[in-house]
């Protein structure tokens, strides 16, 4: 056959397999390369289509620091050995937060009951949702039995002890429920974050103890914050119905910030010293103050909230005495190394219908060495 030009020997030689891209570029094939060209052009369809089918979540994975993206599923009626997709769920959130890596999703075919507390620790960041377009999936706690001590918190959002990991979890179409037991819904422990956003609520969390059980106070019912964590509640979240001695519904001793969202119907009942009396109830829906919750123990941080949209309404702090700030309080910091200045600062959203005896909205109080 006749050639637009002569090859090179080394081409000549390869028969045929780059005679097919040659031949776009107006290269006549050789006598005896047609059967080769076909398979070729065979196989490399097949290579095509076969790549068409590669999910992009997979194509991802193999990118060194891109996450995946996948979602594991979950199911009270899961199995936690299974592959964890929508056929085949695992049985617990903590053993999918366990398979997740950084901007995986964890979703919940039916509501959960969790059996002690569940740690979620790790430096990713996860989301936790139920399906979208169905109601939301409930979280609620039993004791865990086999066990003698005693849970403070349904959920534990990074570590309290030891070496802090960078966890962050988002809520969504989701409800933390602790059905008004003695525990609080949600512990937000340092350098890590939580984030509230649609259809995500916590509720129903208590911190009141007359026997001095759970530490030097009872703060926070429904989520504490700890110093250097963060708190973020968006449009659609809510916490609700909650009640601790100080900090009915967030006991925030780091960093909040209220875009959007509600808090209501949460109350600060106060200390009760021993007797039939309780007083010092500060904070029905928020307590400011740069102290670990249940310790003796000031931070070196200030505490902030920033509020720039969102509702806080019908909260109480209702102490037979001294009871402060029914929306929002904050505590003066006994000072440690440095002296705090715990802040708010509200931009925006609205405070309404909130009572105490000092302070129906907000109080600020400190004294002596605070």
């Amino acid at each position: 056959m006749r050639r637009t030009k002569e090859l090179p020997r080394k081409i000549r030689n390869l028969s045929g397999y780059c005679l097919s891209g040659l031949a776009l570029a107006g290269i006549t094939m050789c006598k005896g390369a047609f059967d080769v060209k076909t398979k070729l052009l065979s196989w490399l369809l097949t290579l095509s289509l076969l790549m068409t089918m590669l999910p992009t979540a997979a194509l991802a994975a193999a990118v060194p620091g891109v996450s995946s993206g996948t979602v594991i599923y979950v199911s009270e009626t899961g199995n936690d050995s299974a592959v964890g997709d929508e056929s085949t769920p695992l049985k617990t959130i903590g053993a999918a937060f366990s398979k997740a890596v950084d901007g995986d999703t964890i979703c919940l075919l039916s509501d959960i009951k969790l059996v002690g507390k569940l740690v979620l620790t790790g430096d990713r960041s996860v989301t936790l949702t139920g399906k979208a377009g169905e109601t939301a999936k409930k979280i609620t706690y039993t004791k865990d039995t086999s066990t003698t001590s005693p849970d403070l918190y349904m959920i534990e959002v990074g570590v309290e002890y030891g070496t802090a990991t960078k966890t962050k979890l988002t809520l969504e179409n989701v409800t933390i429920d602790a059905e008004a037991q003695d525990i609080r819904c949600v512990r937000v422990c340092p350098e890590s974050t939580l984030t509230l956003e649609n259809k995500a609520t916590v509720c129903n969390g208590r911190a009141v103890h007359e026997d001095y059980a759970t530490g030097t106070n009872d703060w926070g019912g429904g989520i504490v914050v700890d110093s250097t964590a963060k708190l973020i509640m968006n449009e659609g979240s809510a916490v609700t119905d909650c009640s601790a001695e100080q900090g009915g519904g967030i006991y925030l001793s780091g960093e909040m910030e209220l875009n959007g969202g509600m808090l209501s119907g949460n109350t600060a009942v106060g200390d009760y010293f021993g007797t039939s009396l309780s007083r010092s109830a500060h904070g029905g829906a928020i307590l400011i103050r740069a102290n670990r919750a249940d310790y003796d123990e000031s931070y070196d941080v200030p505490a902030k909230l920033t509020m720039t949209g969102g509702n806080i309404q019908n909260n109480k702090a209702a102490s037979d005495l001294s009871a402060f700030g029914g929306a929002v309080a904050i505590l003066g910091t006994l000072k440690n190394t440095v002296d705090l200045t715990n802040e708010f600062i509200m931009t925006g959203g609205t405070i309404s219908g909130n009572t105490a005896g000092y302070g129906g909205a907000i109080s600020a109080y400190a004294a002596d060495s605070y």
